[in-house]
C-alpha cells in the first residue's frame, strides 16, 4: 500500500524557477548598501564586495568602499558609486573615482 506521488509539471517547476530567481534579486538589491555590495561582486571583486566598508555621501546618492579594489587595466580605485532607487530596489553602478 504505498502513496501515490504526484510529480510537479513543467511549468509549475519553470515558475518556482522563476519566483526564486525574483527573491534573490530582490535579497541582493533590498538596500543601498547590499546594492553596492552585489555591484562590486559583480565586477569581479568578491572579496572586497564582503569585507570593504561603506560610507555614505551627503549627498545620499553616492556611496564609498573605505577600502576599494584597485583595477589593474585602468590603474584607479573602484571607490565611488552612484545608487538609484527603482520601486522597492536599489540599483550601483561604478561613478568613478574621487577627485
Amino acid at each position: 500500500m504505498g502513496t501515490t506521488r504526484k510529480k510537479m509539471g513543467v511549468s509549475q517547476r519553470i515558475m518556482i524557477g522563476l519566483i526564486s530567481l525574483a527573491i534573490l534579486f530582490y535579497a541582493l538589491h533590498a538596500t543601498p548598501t547590499l546594492a553596492v555590495r552585489t555591484c562590486v561582486f559583480y565586477l569581479g571583486h568578491p572579496v572586497a564586495a564582503l569585507t570593504s566598508g561603506i560610507e555614505e555621501e551627503t549627498d545620499a546618492v553616492y556611496m564609498t568602499l573605505t577600502d576599494p579594489p584597485f583595477e589593474t587595466a585602468t590603474g584607479s580605485d573602484l571607490d565611488r558609486y552612484e545608487v538609484r532607487q527603482y520601486g522597492v530596489i536599489y540599483i550601483a553602478r561604478f561613478a568613478g573615482g574621487l577627485q
